[in-house]
């Protein structure tokens, strides 16, 4: 395998058990895992050492490097080495599939951050083979909070550099694609920050990313999995009965695309509904 496949993780805890019939250690009191690609701190682990699965409880806490490789083109605004940070009341790990579920609730949403951006549901879901993340709610009317910032605009001659943008955006349902660096927001969709209050069926925010995709894959155990925090947010087109408001004016249109880069905003209409 990988070297990453075959990276060494490192526990300590107050007070480790292992059953042999189950091949089931136990780690309680302020369990703490490492390896090169994050740690994993809770009071209880449980790692299975057939299946390599894990099972954290009683309050996790998680960080995880995201070092782009040697090879990848970074762009001037990419960030090297960003720390991602999840907070949740637990999380299993599934080895095989490379599946991460940090769970908490519509209450006590768990959260996953990295500078100003950060992401809060009910559960994480990470898919680590398909490189997909899933943030839901627990339930029917439960929403899904994210917060996206955009870095700031290189000044150039007689333009003065933009400050940095932030969305935030509230809805029923997110999917974030690392391959295509897209999340995806349905099922209705509210967003307020820079671009100003919008409202609509359901929209797209474009990342430019800050590493190559997918250009290092997950030591077991490690809760590095692909996330959205990891760009910089490049453009978010809103879809379907929009409206925005921003101060003094009111805009209604069937889309919406709007540019961080420029704070440019294009509203488009239909023949029947200008």
């Amino acid at each position: 395998g990988s070297t990453e496949a075959a990276a060494t993780t490192n526990g300590t805890a107050d007070r480790a058990t292992y059953n042999g019939a189950n091949q089931i250690l136990t780690l309680t009191g302020s369990a703490h895992l490492d390896n090169e690609n994050g740690s994993l701190l809770a009071p209880t682990v449980s790692l299975n050492q057939r299946t390599q699965d894990a099972e954290a409880s009683g309050g996790v806490q998680a960080t995880f490097q995201n070092t782009p490789s040697k090879t990848a083109n970074l762009s001037p605004s990419a960030k090297p080495e960003a720390v991602t940070h999840i907070l949740a009341a637990s999380a299993h790990f599934d080895h095989a599939t490379r599946f991460a579920t940090f769970y908490g609730s519509d209450a006590v949403p768990a959260r996953m951050w990295q500078d100003a951006s950060q992401v809060q549901a009910a559960t994480l879901l990470f898919d680590g083979i398909k490189r997909t993340f899933g943030p839901r709610p627990g339930k029917p009317e439960g929403l899904v909070h994210a917060i996206f910032a955009s870095n700031a605009s290189t000044p150039k001659p007689g333009v003065p550099a933009r400050p940095p943008s932030m969305v935030r955006v509230a809805s029923p349902k997110m999917d974030y694609n690392d391959l295509q660096c897209e999340a995806t927001f349905s099922g209705g969709v509210t967003m307020d920050g820079t671009m100003g209050e919008v409202r609509g069926q359901h929209a797209v925010a474009f990342l430019t990313p800050a590493h190559a995709p997918g250009a290092k894959q997950p030591a077991p155990i490690s809760p590095a999995q692909p996330s959205p925090l990891n760009g910089s947010i490049d453009r978010v087109v809103v879809y379907g009965a929009v409206q925005i408001d921003q101060p003094g004016r009111h805009g209604t249109g069937d889309q919406l695309l709007y540019t961080a880069s420029s704070a440019n905003y294009i509203l488009t209409g239909t023949s029947a509904s200008p």
